[in-house]
């Protein structure tokens, strides 16, 4: 579970994340070593609207609504050895973002510009680092770094899914 923080890099709004992962430990460099895959879904809301005199009303208000998953596939490597009170991380990972926006807008009190769908899919990638924590019979996790992708399209315009991402998890071992 997490939260995206897309403002330092555009003016969208924080959103909750969700996500699950599966990875593999490989034996060499004392087991620091990580290959993981997983799948992140998430939901951002956008809304907002201007001022212009040349529509009936004089403004006009839209709404955006994406649904966003996100296949990545990448590696960890552990700063410490496993076994510790705390085992720093540094990960990195390969994406592929799939985008379904929906638009909508109106101006004034008749004038709806019509709902207008788009999909896409586009590659990017994340970096970041965090910590394990024995907890139980697994691992309390945290992790903070920055994913971004390209999201070129033509409801939303040129601009990028660049964010931050901090998440809380618990790493099963098998």
């Amino acid at each position: 579970l997490g939260v995206i923080a897309p403002q330092p890099f555009n003016e969208l709004g924080s959103f909750a994340m969700f996500g699950i992962e599966a990875g593999y430990v490989l034996p060499a460099l004392d087991r620091q070593l990580l290959v993981t895959g997983g799948a992140l879904y998430s939901q951002p809301p956008a809304s907002g609207g201007r001022d212009d005199g040349r529509l009936s009303g004089g403004s006009y208000a839209w709404a955006l609504d994406q649904h966003m998953l996100v296949a990545e596939l990448g590696g960890a490597y552990r700063i410490l050895p496993p076994g510790g009170a705390v085992v720093p991380f540094a990960y990195g990972a390969g994406r592929v973002y799939m985008l379904q926006t929906r638009l909508d807008g109106e101006s004034g009190q008749a004038a709806r510009f019509g709902e207008h769908t788009e999909s896409f899919t586009e590659i990017g990638a994340a970096v970041g680092g965090g910590a394990d924590v024995p907890v139980g019979p697994g691992l309390a996790t945290g992790t903070l770094g920055v994913g971004i992708s390209n999201m070129n399209q033509r409801l939303t315009g040129d601009t990028n899914a660049a964010a931050l991402e901090l998440a809380l998890g618990y790493r099963f071992g098998f």
